[in-house]
């Protein structure tokens, strides 16, 4: 049994993980903290909770004098850092579910997040944690950048393609919607139910979403070249999931069957990628799960793919591929939790 702590648990994503955690048969809890309701019992905030439900959460000053050998950090980014650092130190190994160890660069981490950086000593070791491109990378590390979840929607559809080498020169144009929960618990005038109900609004257009980022990292590292790309989110009136549509020119005159087959041949044997033959994604299919639904086709007339990607942002774009992350980290079945 591996000892296991939360810090930053009675958010979404920290949830999500105690739910994923508590049918993980070779993990422990040690704790699970909070700063705002320390010394309540996890079953007074989430009375669904079997296992786990005794335990009482600490602070995070507390947590660093229990013995633990991985710690989820469910933190912002600045704070996600600053902890991860305190738990590193101690021979703790990380998973970041927050932004601070996305990036290997701490320049460009301050390019987007407009800070330094606030533990850029430990980058060099980090690997960025999209199971099915970097498992290999992944397997024993002891600090992981869990994918935010945008980003894990893109890239598992688009990277095959570039990896394939069939994307031509240009912008890789991304339209995706998100469930309100995406946005964090805490409410503000743009995620208030009444706000949100009933409608469906763009934000952060065009370039100046923070997880363009973090994509253009991972696009760039497989094309090999500076990859730029066009990203658009919208918050639609749902608790949960991501719905990414991602247009990707072409170099080559594929076909419908040659995209599938670029994704099939690259994701065959993944437990968590699935390829749609014939239906779209839709997010109602992967909710609750670790699942990505992925369906390619060819759009007539123009030089360019369709790529439709499907998620739980709070599942594989969050908590469920943490856990991936974590089974990895510690030599567990991949599998291990996860549906």
């Amino acid at each position: 049994m591996k000892k296991i702590g939360i810090l930053g648990a009675t958010g979404y994503t920290g949830e999500e993980l105690l739910r994923y955690l508590s049918r993980h048969s070779e993990i422990e809890l040690v704790f699970a903290t909070s700063e705002h309701d320390a010394g309540k019992a996890l079953r007074d905030l989430y009375p669904w909770l079997g296992r786990f439900r005794d335990s009482h959460l600490i602070t995070g000053e507390q947590a660093l004098n229990v013995t633990v050998d991985l710690v989820f950090l469910c933190l912002p980014h600045g704070e996600s850092a600053r902890w991860g650092e305190k738990f590193l130190t101690r021979g703790v190994k990380v998973v970041d579910l927050g932004a601070d160890f996305r990036f290997s660069d701490a320049a460009h981490y301050q390019q987007w997040y407009h800070q330094p950086h606030p533990c850029p000593g430990f980058l060099a070791e980090t690997v960025y944690g999209l199971c099915e491109w970097y498992r290999d990378e992944i397997r024993g590390r002891r600090v992981v950048g869990n994918p935010g979840c945008y980003p894990t929607a893109t890239l598992l559809a688009a990277l095959p393609f570039l990896a394939a080498g069939v994307v031509a020169e240009g912008p890789i144009v991304v339209d995706a919607k998100s469930g309100v929960s995406g946005a964090g618990k805490s409410p503000t005038r743009t995620t208030h139910y009444v706000e949100v109900n009933e409608g469906i609004s763009a934000y952060k257009v065009g370039r100046s979403h923070r997880h363009v980022g973090e994509m253009e990292q991972e696009l760039s590292r497989r094309r090999g070249a500076p990859q730029s790309l066009v990203f658009t989110p919208h918050l639609t009136p749902m608790s949960r999931g991501i719905l990414a549509a991602v247009y990707l020119p072409l170099r080559e005159d594929l076909s419908g069957d040659d995209l599938q087959g670029i994704l099939q041949t690259r994701y065959a044997g993944e437990r968590f990628v699935r390829i749609l033959e014939t239906e779209q994604p839709s997010t109602r299919w992967t909710a609750h799960s670790n699942l990505c639904l992925l369906h390619a086709e060819r759009i007539s007339g123009v030089p360019m793919a369709l790529v439709t990607s499907a998620i739980d942002n709070l599942g594989k774009g969050a908590a469920g591929q943490a856990i991936q992350n974590m089974n990895l980290m510690l030599g567990f079945s991949e599998e291990a939790g996860l549906l």
